[in-house]
Formats: C-alpha cells, structure tokens, sequence
C-alpha cells in the first residue's frame, strides 16, 4: 500500500509549534497551598475583569493537558466572553502515565487528602487571590476518561 504523502512538510530544521499554557492564556500558579496531589495549578483570569466575578474549574481529560482542553472545548473564550475566571488544574506523569485524574483512588478523592485536596487549594488561592465571588463558583461535569 503506497504510504500518503503529507499536505505540508516543515523546512529542514524546523519543528511545529507545541501548544504551552501560555499560548491558551493559562498562567501556571505555583505555592497556591497545600499539594498533597501534586497537581500543576493553571489560571486564566481575563483582563479587567471585575471583583466579585465566577470562577469556573475544569478537569482535563485523560491524554489531555490543562491548555489543551481549556482552549479546544472554548474554555478561554467562554471566560473571556462570559466574565469568569478559569481554574484548570492539571494531573502529572508522576500521578498517572496517561494523564488522567485519579478519581477512581480513594486517597485522591476523600475529602482534605490527595488531588481533591490539591484542586481545594486552588480553589481557595484563585477566590481570594482575585477577589472572586465564593458563592458563584462552579465545576461542569466532565465524564471519566476524556470522553
């Protein structure tokens, strides 16, 4: 079977960009608290934005990471269209090799220890780093595995 050929080829020496959080508007926060985790903290606090505002947290999905998701499902433009701020946490190799959140572990999803306790932390950093209205946060539903 022929192998297909590539609609475009880089030139020698160049490489395609690699998305970062920095491209999706995701600002990684480091000392945002406790990290029994070790979970990586990604905010995107839109310009202006006024105090008193929402905060929105997603979990990305398994092979996923925090820019990723939050730029490809329009989390970033939400925010910035909406008013919210948007807190990714992101999981780690060390954690899990396929990126997923351990939800399935119950170290990690008991109240006060592992990544639930992690994701509280950034929780509680971004409201009151960012003068966040603790009554109008809010955490979508997110299937398992990514899907």
């Amino acid at each position: 079977m022929p192998r297909p050929q590539r609609a475009f080829a880089f030139p020698r020496g160049l490489k395609p960009a690699i998305p970062t959080s920095t491209a999706s508007g995701l600002k990684p926060v480091a000392n945002f608290g406790t990290n029994p985790g070790n979970l990586t903290m990604q905010l995107y606090v839109p310009k202006d934005l006024p105090a008193g505002a929402p905060l929105v947290v997603v979990l990305h999905g398994c092979t996923q990471t925090a820019a990723d998701y939050a730029e490809g499902a329009g989390w970033v433009t939400l925010a910035r269209r909406f008013g919210f701020a948007l807190l990714c946490p992101e999981q780690t190799r060390t954690n899990n090799p396929n990126l997923c959140f351990n939800w399935f572990q119950p170290g990690d999803t008991a109240r006060g220890a592992g990544e639930a306790a992690s994701i509280a932390a950034m929780v509680e950093h971004a409201l009151s780093r960012h003068g966040l209205d603790p009554s109008r946060y809010s955490s979508p539903a997110c299937p398992p595995a990514g899907r």
